[in-house]
């Protein structure tokens, strides 16, 4: 064995630490005077490290967002935030950098860095994005939302009935989990062509979900720990990133009874749900492989469900503190025609403008669908905006927040007002309802997502009584986590009101009497939503046939 004189160790020791000095010294030097981002402002620690981003996203749980309007309230529009990131506060660059032309690609250390690089909402590929969104769009555009409200009534029913059970109002409802039931649910039918699942296992999805999203901020800072995680233990990859496994293995076993069913139905050439589609299609001539058939999955059940639900909340909670607000509301919903179950069957887009309005008013508030950065790459040849000059590949963001909350655009930009999208001028601000984002990567579940929030509370407000209770602004103080989170559950007493005897008997059929306002038009029915598909078309074709016998008769 070699022995080193001490003397020496020291002098190793001192060449070391005066080498780790010099390249610390050079790359400060470096970034605060020869970057090429040198001449845009911003906080010192922002200019020299990460660490000031990952302070507010990592230490402070996702209050970076929040932190931004502060600091271009001292630095101007364009504020560096990181040795090669710039975020920009300015509407019309939003729109260049959400345009058509697609010249601003999404960064990879962003979007590579969520466990579902596959997926649609990650590709960066522009053709490749626009090859599966072509096949995704008919699952999820306006028609397809239609097309979808027996299944949204169908879950509303079981949700009213969850509810009503609450019949002295002494009872504490934790309302996040119970809407996030439903949207479990709706979405395993919508995307995957599956029956509702039993009570504990829409909650342990939901749950799975919201765990694996708080973990993401810490898998954009340090990303090899994920990347770790997951070839350790799984009790301790449970602890390290929370909820994956159990979003990862549920998947899974929607992805098997998908592929088992497949192979007794044979051949279509239309698909009734959009996972069935994926397993077939082809994509730039091949078809989907395992991991991007399980990404997308992932993708696809997260995104129906945490956004929506998170949405949902966020209005109970903006009307149940708004009086006016709420009696408004009641005033309209009064007015709307309603299925035997009490769920308002009109269109609620055009026949319950105030609703529609709150729902567009709580987007505005809390962009559930991602509030922060949604970074973008600048292209090689570089990128004006005004007058100041951003290098190709530059990290470039502007937040959904940002826009929402802009005062040239919204006056009183922080009140909770759902008359500003009635007013004579409310058709200006359309242009700038940008909660689901703009341009070919806007979020594919808009109209789903706007018909089943609006449905879910016009329904709820309908037919029941709710008090808020151990919840408050700083309760529900809003969290970035790559999608808006609140910082804990609502919780609310439920009372119910001209409750319908129907909603308090348990259900004994597949499909509900809540088709009847659409009894006399003709209906799609979906033979894979039900356990016995067989029977319970039949059973749905005679239903119909007696419904339009009734009416025709004096």
């Amino acid at each position: 064995m070699i022995r080193i004189p001490s003397a020496d160790l020291w002098v190793i020791g001192v060449t070391i630490l005066c080498g780790l000095i010099l390249n610390v010294s050079s790359l400060i030097i470096y970034r605060l005077l020869f970057h090429p981002l040198r001449h845009i402002p911003g906080p010192l620690s922002a200019r020299l490290t990460y660490g000031y981003q990952m302070y507010y996203d990592v230490y402070l749980g996702g209050l970076m967002p929040r932190q931004l309007s502060k600091l271009h309230q001292k630095y101007g529009p364009i504020v560096r935030i990181a040795p090669d990131r710039v975020h920009v506060d300015d509407p019309e660059f939003y729109k260049r950098l959400f345009g058509p032309r697609e010249d601003f690609i999404k960064a990879k250390y962003y979007y590579g860095n969520l466990g579902i690089s596959e997926s649609i909402v990650t590709l960066q590929d522009s053709k490749a994005h626009r090859r599966l969104r072509n096949s995704l769009n008919p699952f999820f555009n306006p028609q397809a939302a239609i097309d979808q409200r027996p299944l949204v009534f169908d879950e509303i029913r079981k949700l009213l009935n969850t509810l009503g059970e609450k019949r002295n109002g002494t009872s504490l409802t934790n309302i996040q989990r119970t809407l996030g039931q439903l949207f479990v649910n709706l979405t395993c039918r919508t995307v995957f062509g599956l029956h509702e699942m039993s009570g504990e296992d829409a909650f342990t999805i939901f749950d799975g979900i919201s765990g694996w999203f708080s973990s993401f901020n810490v898998a954009l800072a340090f990303p090899l720990i994920p990347k770790i995680a997951l070839k350790l233990p799984n009790w301790l990859t449970t602890r390290i990133v929370p909820g994956y496994l159990c979003i990862l293995q549920n998947v899974r076993v929607c992805i098997a009874q998908c592929k088992s069913r497949m192979k007794g139905l044979g051949t279509f050439t239309q698909y009734d749900n959009v996972f069935d589609m994926l397993q077939v299609s082809e994509f730039g001539g091949h078809q989907l492989n395992e991991t991007q058939l399980l990404h997308e999955a992932i993708e696809l059940l997260a995104g129906g469900v945490l956004p929506t639900n998170t949405t949902a909340c966020y209005a109970v909670y903006f009307i149940l503190t708004h009086p006016r607000v709420l009696e408004t509301l009641k005033r309209e919903l009064a007015g709307l025609p309603k299925t035997t179950h009490g769920i308002p069957s009109c269109e609620l887009s055009t026949d319950a403008p105030y609703l529609t309005a709150i729902v567009k008013e709580t987007l505005r508030l809390r962009p559930a669908a991602g509030p922060g950065f949604l970074p973008r790459v600048v292209p090689p040849k570089g990128a004006f905006v005004n007058d100041t000059f951003i290098p190709g590949g530059t990290i470039v963001s502007t937040s959904l927040y940002s826009v929402n909350t802009n005062p040239n655009i919204f006056r009183d930009p922080m009140t909770f007002n759902p008359d500003r999208w009635l007013s004579p001028q409310s058709e200006d601000g359309e242009d700038w309802f940008v909660s689901f984002s703009k341009g070919p990567r806007m979020c594919l579940g808009k109209h789903i997502s706007m018909l089943s929030i609006s449905s879910v509370l016009a329904a709820v407000f309908s037919n029941f009584e709710l008090t808020l209770d151990e919840t408050d602004d700083e309760t529900m103080e809003w969290r970035d986590q790559t999608l808006l989170v609140n910082k804990s559950h609502i919780m609310a007493f439920v009372t119910p009101i001209n409750l319908s005897a129907s909603l308090q008997e348990p259900a004994t059929v597949v499909l509900p009497d809540l088709f009847v306002s659409w009894a006399a038009t003709p209906v799609k029915l979906n033979p894979l939503y039900a356990i016995e598909a067989p029977k319970a078309e039949l059973w749905f074709k005679e239903y119909v046939s007696f419904l339009k016998q009734s009416r025709s008769s004096p």
